[in-house]
């Protein structure tokens, strides 16, 4: 797939998880400091998790239920899961901006089921 030259960094390469949170974080205006934590982030090497840089691409809320989620809970194994979008039985697509999402992980085992 071709990347726009947004999505490519120096010398081709593709932009940061850093800097494309970033962007999409520019205009946000929240008393919550989202820059400084998602630098952080990158800083440390934490955004190479799916979790995390999913939990700061949907700014801290759960898709399904609209409810925050609990950083410190995050990577607590019963809380939360990282769904398809599409089922994966219709689709091969594993693109974390395209279809994967962060969610609870009770409401995705017992009420979604294969509906999307």
């Amino acid at each position: 797939m071709t990347r726009t030259d947004e999505e490519k960094g120096e010398k081709g390469r593709k932009a940061s998880r850093e800097k494309r949170l970033l962007k999409l974080y520019e205009n946000i205006e929240d008393s919550r400091p989202w820059e400084t934590e998602i630098k952080n982030a990158g800083e440390s090497g934490k955004l190479n998790s799916k979790k995390l840089y999913l939990y700061y691409l949907q700014k801290g809320m759960d898709v399904y239920t609209g409810e925050e989620i609990d950083i410190e809970e995050l990577f607590t194994d019963n809380r939360y899961d990282i769904d398809h979008i599409y089922p994966r039985s219709l689709t091969n697509d594993n693109n974390l901006e395209n279809n994967l999402v962060l969610v609870s992980k009770k409401i995705n085992e017992n009420e979604k089921k294969n509906i999307y």
